[in-house]
């Protein structure tokens, strides 16, 4: 067979593979993951690839989850999200840079800046305890004779108008990046091939959960809920991440009403956002017992506020 009958017939091919998706296919599908899903086709066209096999039907979890990556913006031409064949099924997660890259828009879209250092440590690498003003500073000089990974740390800010509201620092050391590993569905595939960017994704991951609570994004819970579901869990591993959100959700809700009450008391006494947010940038006053502390002192706070202490 010549090579143009070759390509007439893989041609052909790709356009029934096209068609049968379609005709499978009926809800309204954006253009935006219309083209993902060409670009998906192309990537993985050999004839008997499970990818599009799975992706035909707008019905399985691993579409929907292809819909919701691309509706946040990521792309599989810009290595945004993995896909990895696993037997009749697929895998699909988020790469770190996926993770990035949606905190980052959703940050923007809320008048908010992210800025995120994240890296990979190796045998080689002199690294004392690390806090986050000594990531913030840190450099660390690769040894390409040794590149063994011991740790990853990612440090993730957030600006607004030049002033920091939080900072949120995570490092994983070689223990703990391998049980995270060893937990995923994806440890023979993405692991394997990107080792380097799955330790860095997995300190990222760890950080980029504590910064909703300023952005409030449903695109960003989204994404981090598809990446969740990469991590294979026993039960009692599971009554523990369920006890532990409730525990989160129900002092997330505290620190709002404390936060409430604050807002209250400062707009009481006549103090302007801006002596506010400096007070609450320069002391820390980030967590639960702080501002209990604050609400508890309020007068000693007014002053210090005031500057008249």
């Amino acid at each position: 067979m010549s090579s143009e009958i070759t390509e007439m017939v893989d041609m052909d091919e790709k356009s029934t593979q096209i068609k049968e998706f379609e005709e499978r296919n009926p809800l309204v599908i954006s253009e935006r993951l219309e083209n993902e899903l060409k670009l998906i086709n192309e990537r993985f066209n050999s004839k008997d690839n499970v990818v599009m096999k799975v992706l035909r039907d707008n019905q399985t979890a691993s579409f929907l989850k292809v819909k919701n990556l691309s509706e946040a913006g990521l792309s599989i031409l810009n290595n945004d999200y993995y896909i990895v064949p696993m037997g009749n099924n697929v895998n699909i997660e988020p790469s770190y840079m996926g993770l990035v890259k949606v905190a980052i828009n959703e940050a923007l879209k809320r008048g908010f800046e992210i800025i995120v250092k994240s890296d990979t440590v190796s045998n080689s690498d002199e690294v004392k305890i690390i806090t986050e003003n000594e990531i913030d500073n840190l450099s660390i000089s690769k040894n390409p004779l040794d590149n063994s990974i011991k740790g990853a740390y990612a440090l993730i800010s957030i600006v607004k108008n030049g002033n920091l509201l939080y900072r949120k620092a995570e490092f994983l050391n070689k223990e703990q990046l391998d049980t995270i590993k060893s937990k995923t569905f994806s440890k023979g595939g993405v692991y394997k091939e990107f080792p380097e960017e799955m330790a860095r994704k997995s300190a990222i991951r760890r950080a980029i959960k504590h910064i909703n609570y300023f952005i409030k994004s449903d695109v960003l819970d989204g994404v981090i809920s598809i990446d969740n579901e990469n991590y294979n869990f026993s039960n009692s591993n599971l009554k523990a991440i369920d006890d532990k959100k409730e525990q989160i959700n129900n002092s997330l809700k505290e620190l709002q009403e404390l936060k409430a009450q604050y807002d209250a008391f400062i707009k009481e006494n006549g103090i302007s956002k801006k002596e506010s947010e400096e007070f609450i940038i320069k002391y820390n006053i980030f967590t639960i017992e702080k501002f209990q502390s604050v609400l508890a002192n309020k007068e000693k706070a007014i002053k210090t506020i005031k500057g008249e202490l």
